[in-house]
């Protein structure tokens, strides 16, 4: 009896470990190979456990003792990277040079968006003023649950840019609004219109709705 119990717990063990690996290869070998390397490592691993279970301990411990051994050095040797296939919309990172009081951005997305699947791709250079900085809004857009969020910071300048539009899509569009103080210094007034017509460019109709009014109003139970 003792035996067998301890040919089944070695025998659940090694298919945990077994599907450890499986997942591993399956996200982490290149492209070309996931498949192909995920069935034989399942392959090998059912094939250890039989070995168990015909009275061959010693050698199907052995054989995945050193294939897991071989699996965890190929696993520590990954490092992170950028060089992936990302997505469109997020495959370029933005990068910068300081000059001055002047920040100029490379590589700023600027797509012209018709729908979620179709755009045109666009990335732009883009220098900002420090100096004329007058304004910044902190944004929190949350998911899946309130302890999970991601914060985005939009910084205005003089009101010849805001760079929160542009990354709309990293957030929840349903939670962006559109602000316009009373008549100070600083304020977009009397020029509002304009301003909007200009930072809303690429924007769908849905999307200017929602930013520009139906956001708001639902945040503050309006009718409109």
């Amino acid at each position: 009896m003792i035996p067998i119990l301890a040919t089944l717990l070695l025998s659940l063990t090694v298919a945990v470990v077994a599907v450890w690996g499986t997942l591993a290869l399956w996200f982490k070998a290149p492209r070309g190979a996931r498949v192909i390397s995920a069935a034989l490592w399942t392959a090998l691993g059912v094939g250890c456990i039989g070995a168990f279970w015909c009275g061959r301990l010693g050698t199907g411990v052995a054989t995945f003792a050193l294939a897991h051994g071989l699996l965890l050095i190929w696993w520590k040797s990954l490092r992170p990277s950028n060089d992936r296939e990302w997505a469109n919309d997020v495959a370029q990172t933005v990068g910068g040079t300081i000059d001055g009081s002047v920040v100029t951005l490379d590589k700023v997305r600027d797509f012209e968006w018709r729908s979620n699947s179709d755009y045109t791709p666009r990335w732009t250079t883009r220098s900002y003023d420090l100096a004329r900085l007058h304004s910044l809004d902190m944004i929190v857009s949350y998911w899946a649950r309130p302890s999970i969020a991601h914060m985005l910071i939009s910084f205005g300048f003089s009101q010849d840019d805001y760079v929160a539009f542009q990354v709309r899509n990293l957030c929840n569009i349903k939670r962006l609004m559109w602000a316009s103080d009373f008549p100070h210094s600083d304020s977009t007034w009397p020029w509002s219109q304009d301003v909007i017509s200009k930072h809303t460019v690429g924007m769908t109709a849905d999307e200017k709705n929602l930013v520009l009014h139906d956001n708001v109003a639902e945040l503050y139970h309006l009718s409109i």
